[in-house]
C-alpha cells in the first residue's frame, strides 16, 4: 500500500513539473470529420499543417489558448471625460474646468458631475508580433508522425501566425451625483487570423520531395495555409466610480469595472468569462496633473483558456496593475499625456522552446507561469470647439513577456452634454 502511494505521489510530481502540451481533442473535429465548431477562429490553429488526429500531442493548440486568454489583458481607452465640471459653493454655478483634459488610456480622481453626459468613440489597431519572445512569424513545432518506411517518427514544421485586431469602441458616462458616475464601454472587434505551416523535415526521414508524413494513412504535406476573419460585439464593460476625496487640488476615486462575456469567444471576440476589476484612481488638479491608478483584475473560467485545447474549461489569468503618469495643458486647447502601466499576471498560459530527444527537433510547448509586463502610452487631446475633444494615442509594449503587440495607435472623439 505504501509503495503504491509513493508511486502515485511521484507520478503527480512528475506531471506538476512537466511542460503542458495541448492534447488534441474532439472540439474542432472528430475522427477526421469537422464539427460544428470547425469554422470558428479558435479551431484555425489546432492541428495546423497536418490532418486532424484524435490522439497525440498538438503543440499549436496550447499557443492558441495562450493567445486567446492573454488577449483580454490589453487595456481599453478610459471612459472618463476630458472636460470636468465644478460647482461654485457660494454661487451654485456649474462651470467647466480650464485645466488639463486628463489622461487618454487611464483614470484620474475626478468624476464627471451631476446630470452631465459624456459620449465617446475610439478606434484602435493591434498587430501581434511574438509570444514570450517567440517570433509569431517563425514558430517551430514537432509532433508524432510516421517515417518514410511507415515506422514511428516525428514531423517538424515551421509555422507563421498573423493576428490583427481592429477595435472600435463606444463609451457613455452619466453623472448621477457630483461624486458618483456610471459608465458603459461597448467594443466592436474585427479579428483577422492567418496561419501557414511549412514542412521542415521528418524523423527518421521525410517522404520523397521533403514532405512530412503525418500518420499511417499516407497523408503528407509540404505547405498548408489557413485564414479567417470574424467581427462583432466584444465583451461589454460596466463601471461605477465614486469620489471618496475632494480637496482643492487632490482628488481620489474608487471604482469597479464588471466585464460581461458578451463577445463570441470562439472567434476571439470575447473572453468567455465574467471579470471584475476594482481599482483606486488619484490625481492632482492643475495645468500639470500627475495621476496614479492601482487595482486588481479577477477573471473567471473560460472554455478557450485551457492548454488541453478549445472546449475544455481553464482559468483566465488574473492580474495586479498599477499606473503612474501625468497630463499637462501645454496650450489653451491642447493637453499632452504620458503613462506607464505595470502588470503582474498570475498563472497564465505561456510558451517555451524544447527539443525532442530522439529526433533533435525543436518545438514550442505550453506551460503555466506568472510574469511581469509593462506598457507605455503617449498621446494628447485637442479641444477644437465647445465641449468637443479629439484624441490620439499610441500604446507601446516594453517587454516580450506574454503576448506582444507592435505599437498600437488609437484615435477618438468625445463630447460632454
Amino acid at each position: 500500500m505504501k509503495k503504491n502511494f509513493a508511486k502515485l505521489i511521484l507520478s503527480l510530481l512528475i506531471l506538476a513539473f512537466s511542460p503542458l502540451h495541448a492534447q488534441t481533442n474532439t472540439f474542432c473535429q472528430n475522427n477526421f470529420v469537422p464539427t460544428a465548431n470547425a469554422n470558428k477562429l479558435i479551431c484555425l490553429l489546432p492541428n495546423l499543417g497536418f490532418p486532424p488526429v484524435t490522439t497525440g500531442l498538438d503543440p499549436i493548440g496550447g499557443l492558441d489558448a495562450a493567445i486567446a486568454s492573454q488577449a483580454s489583458l490589453f487595456p481599453l481607452a478610459s471612459p472618463a471625460s476630458g472636460i470636468v465640471y465644478t460647482t461654485d459653493p457660494a454661487l451654485q454655478i456649474t462651470t467647466a474646468s480650464n485645466e488639463s483634459f486628463g489622461p487618454v488610456m487611464f483614470e484620474r480622481g475626478e468624476t464627471l458631475h451631476r446630470r452631465k453626459f459624456f459620449l465617446a468613440f475610439t478606434y484602435q489597431n493591434f498587430q501581434f508580433s511574438n509570444m514570450d519572445g517567440i517570433n509569431l512569424k517563425s514558430i517551430p513545432a514537432f509532433f508524432p508522425g510516421t517515417s518514410a518506411n511507415g515506422g514511428t517518427g516525428y514531423a517538424e514544421t515551421s509555422n507563421r501566425i498573423d493576428l490583427k485586431i481592429n477595435q472600435f469602441a463606444g463609451y457613455a458616462t452619466y453623472g448621477i451625483t457630483n461624486r458618483l458616475d456610471v459608465s458603459v464601454a461597448v467594443p466592436i472587434l474585427e479579428v483577422k487570423l492567418a496561419a501557414v505551416a511549412t514542412c521542415v523535415g521528418g524523423y527518421p526521414a521525410p517522404a520523397p520531395g521533403g514532405r512530412c508524413i503525418v500518420n499511417g494513412m499516407g497523408d503528407t504535406f509540404a505547405y498548408r495555409a489557413q485564414s479567417g476573419t470574424a467581427s462583432g460585439i466584444g465583451d461589454i464593460i460596466l463601471r461605477g466610480k465614486f469620489s471618496v476625496l475632494q480637496r482643492e487640488r487632490v482628488r481620489v476615486a474608487a471604482a469597479v469595472d464588471v466585464r460581461l462575456p458578451t463577445g463570441d469567444k470562439l472567434n476571439f471576440l470575447g473572453t468567455g468569462a465574467a471579470g471584475v476589476r476594482p481599482f483606486v484612481a488619484a490625481s492632482l488638479r492643475g495645468h500639470i496633473a500627475p495621476h496614479a491608478d492601482l487595482g486588481f483584475q479577477w477573471n473567471g473560467n473560460s472554455n478557450i483558456a485551457s492548454a488541453q485545447g478549445p472546449g475544455i474549461s481553464g482559468k483566465l489569468p488574473n492580474n495586479l496593475f498599477y499606473v503612474v503618469g501625468a497630463d499637462a495643458r501645454v496650450a489653451k486647447r491642447l493637453t499632452l499625456s504620458g503613462d506607464y502601466l505595470g502588470q503582474r499576471v498570475f498563472s497564465a498560459l505561456r510558451e517555451g522552446i524544447t527539443t525532442q530527444s530522439t529526433s533533435g527537433f525543436s518545438g514550442i510547448y505550453t506551460y503555466t507561469g506568472s510574469f511581469n509586463t509593462n506598457y507605455a502610452t503617449v498621446g494628447g487631446k485637442v479641444n477644437p470647439v465647445g465641449n468637443l475633444l479629439l484624441t490620439a494615442n499610441v500604446l507601446f509594449k516594453l517587454d516580450d513577456n506574454g503576448l506582444h503587440n507592435k505599437p498600437a495607435p488609437m484615435v477618438g472623439i468625445s463630447y460632454v452634454f
